[in-house]
């Protein structure tokens, strides 16, 4: 699903975990539980990975997302959005809980944005941020089942990366281009 990646534990023990995938209309969601690990995409496995936006929110435990030369770090209950086209890393020093979506790229961005500058942490004292988060959560809940709800769940998720993205755009964080504002704005006029 994720492409070729490298990974490794990040202290003595041997890796240990579970990764619990599954589908949500066009997203793909992955709840992950392990030990301390580190997980690496190198520049020659670029073109072998979907074109894909990520967001990760951590649930439990603390990890540090590092991609063109900037880090964010995360706890509980951060999350962030990276570039999976992009080489990364994902270091995660202890035992973590994480959910991971897999968000198609033409779902996020359109063609007037180049990509990412670096990770992209949404604001922790943000209301909407701490909404997304619950929401997010949820997506490891293993009462959540495929069902005919499942456009709307993926809409939802959508729609809350696009609002972190756009109000950090709107305070002058570099995010995206310019015309991709203007697009949502219209968009969501209409």
């Amino acid at each position: 699903y994720c492409g070729p990646l490298e990974t490794r534990p990040t202290g003595r023990a041997a890796l240990a975990g579970t990764l619990a995938t599954r589908p949500v209309s066009f997203l793909r969601t992955y709840h992950i539980v392990g030990t301390g690990h580190q997980v690496r995409r190198n520049r020659s496995s670029a073109g072998a990975v979907p074109d894909a936006i990520k967001l990760l929110l951590q649930v439990r435990g603390r990890c540090r997302v590092d991609q063109e030369g900037c880090a964010a770090e995360l706890k509980p209950g951060s999350w962030c959005v990276y570039d999976s086209w992009h080489p990364y890393a994902i270091t995660n020093a202890g035992n973590v809980e994480q959910v991971v979506i897999q968000i198609p790229r033409g779902q996020i961005i359109d063609r007037s944005f180049r990509r990412l500058a670096e990770p992209f942490v949404a604001d922790p004292q943000s209301s909407m941020s701490q909404v997304a988060a619950a929401f997010i959560r949820s997506y490891a809940g293993s009462a959540l089942a495929p069902d005919e709800g499942d456009a709307f769940l993926a809409e939802t998720t959508v729609g809350f990366v696009r609002r972190a993205l756009y109000a950090a755009q709107s305070q002058g964080r570099p995010v995206q281009a310019p015309s991709s504002q203007l697009r949502a704005r219209v968009r969501q006029y209409i």
